[in-house]
């Protein structure tokens, strides 16, 4: 009898508990992933730095948790809203864990299993205001969360990461920046 891969998800999101009845369900029951949840920026640097993930799902608009790293960017952030990355911590944990050495909001050992290819975007944020961001960074996936969405939105935004990296393991995009990412 063949094994079938139980894959890793990390879903970065500060409202996930209170999500989790709605979105979550169908990744549970799928029974193909285990679904971790980190609800702020340190819980999520703490699971990437101990564990590998087969797909990380970030929110834009994340606490930052009990590292004063990231305390100090949010309340900066905070009070210049509309410059850069705004009250974005998901955005600034992209960019240090993704981004080129000049970029890195936080110097952190990035483990060799972080790749744009495993991460993708869940957000209330329109595709457009990240789209600059997100094509720098090579993060192909973005689904805006909005009223009435689907119960298996999250788990067809999983579905369709591993897809990507089932057929393409070399986790190049054949040019396209977006993938078939649904924006």
């Amino acid at each position: 009898m063949t094994m079938t891969k139980m894959y890793k998800i990390l879903w970065i999101e500060d409202d996930a508990l209170f999500d989790l009845n709605s979105l979550a369900a169908a990744v549970h029951t799928s029974l193909k992933y285990k679904l971790v949840i980190a609800r702020n920026v340190t819980e999520a640097v703490d699971h990437i730095l101990r564990s590998e993930y087969d797909v990380v799902i970030v929110d834009m608009r994340l606490p930052p948790g009990t590292d004063d790293r990231w305390a100090t960017l949010f309340l900066n952030a905070r009070a210049e809203v509309e410059k850069n990355f705004g009250n974005k911590l998901g955005l600034q944990l992209l960019y240090t864990l993704l981004g080129p050495e000049q970029d890195r909001v936080i110097k952190l050992p990035v483990p060799s299993w972080v790749n744009p290819n495993r991460f993708a975007v869940f957000t209330v944020e329109e595709y457009t205001t990240l789209e600059r961001h997100l094509t720098k960074l090579g993060v192909q996936f973005h689904v805006k969360k909005k009223a009435g969405l689907s119960r298996r939105t999250l788990r067809d935004l999983i579905d369709q990461v591993i897809d990507q990296n089932t057929s393409n393991p070399n986790g190049t995009n054949g040019g396209s920046s977006n993938g078939s990412s649904p924006h």
